[in-house]
Order: structure tokens, then sequence, then C-alpha cells
């Protein structure tokens, strides 16, 4: 079976550092108006933890005080803008009988604006021992419980994860509380919470192909004299001829075919000159094609068929 484990830690543990093993994090940010002394060094390591992708999630929590919303109000201005990788769980605990009483309206209250605040009611979780929730909070709606039992592992309504030690050994903490998302992987806990990962911005993103330089948008033929340019294949497709290039290998080429069926009497060297010339008109007039002496697509289709 899955599980996913996590220490929840306050100031009386050190700040959190990068020897913590676990992919989810959970520390205090107040008890009531009381702020923790840790949290903004706490805070900016979660952050920054899960921006780089070594937590998947980490969960803030108020200590609840019956102050009316007060203490969902310091939450919020301790935080800020919320990470969207970010949970917020409510403590809820009697503290030795010195919150007794049904208290649900004051936790609900201060549940709905962290709810508002956070955008999505499933990240705003809950806290507790059973009989202090039973008791403080009987009125909880679906919300999701993180159940406190240090000697058993007892189903609860709306149970996700049990607080099962308050003595495990963490680093760097040492000993601290710690949980378990019994069945939950990392990925099931995002999405029970509803929390998402963003896609991370491309940081060296391919650069466009460069556009290649325009070409001088003029037929390669004719050849005729002074000319040492050609085409490259395709030959005689003037569709597919996007310029001129620099050599004379294609006049080689005719010369040689003119000279294989008799009509070239010179040498081969690429140069248009009077025998190729008169090559070409005499290729034109045996076909019955301008006689022009230049070798344009007609001449060349007429040499090479």
């Amino acid at each position: 079976m899955t599980d996913t484990l996590w220490a929840d830690v306050a100031e009386f543990q050190p700040v959190v550092d990068d020897r913590y093993p676990y992919r989810w994090f959970a520390f205090r940010s107040n008890d009531g108006t009381y702020r923790d002394k840790h949290f903004a060094a706490n805070l900016a390591w979660a952050k920054k933890a899960a921006d780089a992708g070594k937590l998947d999630g980490f969960i803030v929590y108020a200590v609840y005080e019956p102050d009316n919303d007060v203490w969902a109000k310091t939450l919020i201005s301790m935080v800020g803008t919320p990470h969207p990788l970010m949970v917020v769980m409510i403590d809820v605990e009697s503290w030795g009988g010195r919150i007794k009483g049904d208290h649900s309206a004051g936790i609900n209250a201060g549940r709905v604006m962290l709810a508002n605040w956070l955008g999505a009611g499933s990240r705003v979780i809950g806290y507790g021992n059973a009989s202090d929730l039973e008791n403080i909070w009987p009125h909880r709606g679906n919300v999701r419980i993180v159940l406190a039992d240090y000697t058993a592992n007892r189903p609860f309504p709306g149970k996700i994860a049990h607080q099962y030690t308050d003595h495990a050994t963490v680093a760097p903490f040492g000993k601290c509380d710690l949980n378990s998302a019994d069945g939950y992987s990392s990925a099931a806990l995002q999405s029970a919470f509803g929390i998402h990962r963003a896609p991370a911005p491309a940081s060296d993103p391919t650069p466009p192909a460069p556009k290649p330089k325009p070409m001088r948008i003029i037929p390669p033929f004719p050849l005729r004299k002074g000319q040492y340019f050609g085409p490259r294949l395709p030959l005689w497709n003037l569709k597919s001829v996007s310029g001129y290039f620099t050599h004379n290998a294609d006049l080689k080429r005719w010369q040689a075919m003119a000279k294989a069926r008799g009509f070239y009497h010179g040498v081969t060297d690429g140069h248009y000159g009077p025998l190729t010339a008169a090559a070409a008109l005499e290729i034109q007039t045996h076909h019955r094609l301008t006689c022009d002496k230049l070798i344009g697509p007609a001449t060349w289709r007429a040499t090479f068929e």
C-alpha cells in the first residue's frame, strides 16, 4: 500500500532545510493572533522546494482560538499570496479543557474565509483528536481530517491522514510529529486537495529556425555567352528553381551530352563559347525550336531526350 508521509513542526523545532526527506511538509503559521517565529523561514523554504519539484505540496496550519475569525485573518496576512501547492489546516484542540463547547460557527466562518482566499474548499482541512473534533467542531460538513491518535489507526468521518506519533526523528528537526496519508500516493493526495503543479515555462525555448536568405527569383536559364551559372536539379523544372548558383557543372553536362550526340565538337569545360553557341543552334534547328543559341529548358530537354 502506498502511503504519503510528512512531518509537522512549529518554532519548537529548528527551521527546515534541504535535509528534509519527504515530499510533503506541514508547519505552523499562528496560534490565534500569536505568530510562529519560524514561519517566514519555513514558508520561504517550502515555496522554493515546491517550485524546484522537491515538494509536491505543503500544509500551513493555524491553531484555532475563540476570537471570531481573527485566527484565519492572521494566517492570511502572514502568507500573503497563497502558493498553488499550499493547503491550509485548522488545528482544533481543547488545550486541557480551556476551550469547551461547540465552536462550529466560528471555525466554519474562518474555514469559508480561507476557502475563498485559496479558491477551493478542498484546500482547507482540519486536525485534531477524535474527542476534541466531536466536541468543539461537531458540524464540520465534509472537511478532510488529519486525525491525531498515537495508540491506534481508527476510522473517522472525513479522515484523510493519521498523525501517529509525536516522537518521530526527522531531519533536520530531531523529534517531531509525523503523519501518514494511508493509501494515498503523493499525486493522489494532490488530487484530493485539488492542487496541481503548474507546467514550468520553458527556461531555454528552442529558437525558431532561421529564415533562409531570399534568393534572386530569376530563371537560371538561359545559359549563354559569359554566363557561368546553371540550375540545380531538377534542371528544367523552372517552378522548382528559386535562384541561380555560381557553378558551371550543368553546362559541362550539357556539352558532354551534345558532344555524345554529335552536335558539340569542343572541350567540355563549362564555358559558353562559339562552339557551344553553334551546338545550341544546331540542336534548335534540328528540333524546330526558337533559334536563339541560348540553352533554355526546351533546348536542354531536346539535348537529353
